[in-house]
This record gives structure tokens, C-alpha cells and sequence, in this order.
């Protein structure tokens, strides 16, 4: 005798289809978040190691910090780019320069240099970069940027006769790791944002300084920021959080808008916010 099979309605289909859309609909979101604090765990471990090896190089050199602008590449390496593109604004994707600073006997491992969040945000929107030259490749090489008042007295325009600005202060930078006043609240390197954050920054990722400051809206002035690429908000990094490694070799995540009051090494007083 036959047995009779009964097959699925359509309605039956549907609303089987329906709830898996609904359990999937649950379900992305959900990993989106924990893919999210996979990668800001991998990307403070890499800050970690920086801090690391800042102290260890300190150790080495007098207690000094490194300079900001020659940690990941050579003064000579980073003029021969120059003189080769005319500009830096795609250094952080070009394999044409090769890393040969004065951290980088502390830091070979490439992947150490990146974050992978920002390397995912780069490979679609990169090309869109200010001053991309479509002939280089979005190859991140870097997303992270030292603290520009760190390893250096001399802050590039420090000269700015605007009153009550922090380029008023002859001294506006910090050289040895000992004579940070507060190192476990200031900013030894960070991630920098890939373009700028209105309000924030002029800005996006180039070299491998974050020069952050609090600046009125609509001035022009050298600002960079750092990064917002974990904890976005519908995509935004002007709605993110930034991980960053402190002087002390602790790390933490900042809101982008926290940048200067961590970076700058001295008191932050009310006429710098205005």
C-alpha cells in the first residue's frame, strides 16, 4: 500500500521563511557586535605593544621618547616618499616606503601596525581619501599615529600668536618619559580617523602624527583626530570610540572628542577650549 506524503502549503513555506528572516534579523546584529569586540581586542593588543616598545626604547635612549614624525620611518625614508609622490596623503596604504624608524627594531610584525577595523573601513571607502592617487593601492601599512607633543619640544606650529592658544607655550611638547606630569591619562599613540570629522579635525590619517586640538569651529588650523572606528553608530565614525595606549602602557577608548584633553601633556585650561 502507498504511503501518502503530505508536502509543505505555501502559507506553510512562508511562515517558515518569515521566522527565519525574523531569527536572522535578531541574530546579525548581534554579531556584528561581537565581530566588533573581536577586532578591539586584537587592535589594544597592538597598542599594548606599542607602549611596550616606547618603553623599551626609552630604556635604551636616556629615558627619551622617540619623535613623532620618524617612529615608523626615517627621516631619510620619509623625504625620499616626498620627493617621490609629492605628498603624503596615501603613505598609510603605499608598500612603495619601506618602515625603518626608530621604533620599528621593537615592532617588525607588520599586522601589529594595524587595526582591523579601520583596514575594513579602508578597503571600501579608501579610494575616496583626500588626495588619493588611484595609481597607489589601498594597502594599509599603518593606522595608528603617535601623540605629536610627545618626543619633541618643538610642535610644528607652535608659533601662533592667537592668544590663549596652546601655541603661546614655548614649551609645548614633552621629550622624556619621566616628565609627563599625568602618564597615565596622556595619549602615547592612538588611532587616527581616515578623513576628517567636522568640528573635530582637518584632517584624515597621512603621516604617523596625531597633532589633536581644540580649535573653534570654521578656524583654520593643523588638527588631526583620532578614530572612531569601534562602537560606531550606523556606520559613522564621527560616532565611534578610539583605542589608545596611555604613556604608562595602559590602554583605554576614547570618544573622538576627547582627543586633546589626553593628548596635551600639560594643564588644559578653559582659553584652550575656546
Amino acid at each position: 500500500m502507498a504511503r501518502s506524503v503530505r508536502a509543505f502549503t505555501l502559507i506553510e513555506l512562508l511562515v517558515v521563511i518569515s521566522i527565519m528572516g525574523l531569527i536572522l534579523a535578531i541574530m546579525l546584529p548581534a554579531l556584528a557586535e561581537v565581530k566588533d569586540k573581536a577586532y578591539q581586542t586584537v587592535c589594544s593588543s597592538n597598542l599594548k605593544q606599542y607602549g611596550i616598545a616606547v618603553n623599551a626604547y626609552a630604556a635604551g635612549n636616556g629615558g627619551e621618547l622617540p619623535r613623532p614624525d620618524n617612529w615608523l620611518y626615517s627621516e631619510k625614508a620619509v623625504e625620499e616618499y616626498f620627493a617621490l609622490r609629492g605628498s603624503n596623503a596615501c603613505r598609510w596604504h603605499d608598500a612603495e616606503i619601506e618602515p625603518d624608524g626608530l621604533l620599528w627594531p621593537y615592532l617588525k610584525a607588520e599586522k601589529v601596525h594595524v587595526c582591523p577595523s579601520f583596514e575594513r573601513f579602508a578597503k571600501s571607502e579608501g579610494s575616496g581619501h583626500a588626495g588619493h592617487d588611484a595609481s597607489v593601492p589601498i594597502d594599509v601599512r599603518y593606522s595608528y599615529a603617535m601623540n605629536g607633543y610627545l618626543g619633541t619640544r618643538s610642535v610644528w606650529w607652535r608659533n601662533d600668536p592667537t592668544p590663549g592658544s596652546v601655541k603661546d607655550n614655548p614649551t609645548c611638547g614633552v621629550v622624556r618619559l619621566s616628565a609627563l606630569k599625568r602618564p597615565g591619562s596622556t595619549i602615547l599613540f592612538t588611532e587616527e580617523t581616515l578623513e576628517p570629522i567636522d568640528g573635530v579635525s582637518r584632517y584624515g590619517i597621512n603621516d604617523n602624527v596625531m597633532l589633536a586640538r581644540w580649535y573653534p569651529l570654521g578656524r583654520e588650523d593643523y588638527c588631526d583626530a583620532a578614530s572612531g572606528y569601534h562602537s560606531m553608530k550606523n556606520g559613522d565614525p564621527a560616532t565611534g570610540r578610539a583605542n589608545t595606549v596611555f604613556a604608562d602602557g595602559s590602554a583605554s577608548n576614547l570618544d573622538v572628542s576627547e582627543a586633546f584633553e589626553f593628548a596635551y601633556p600639560f594643564s588644559v585650561t578653559r582659553d584652550m577650549r575656546r
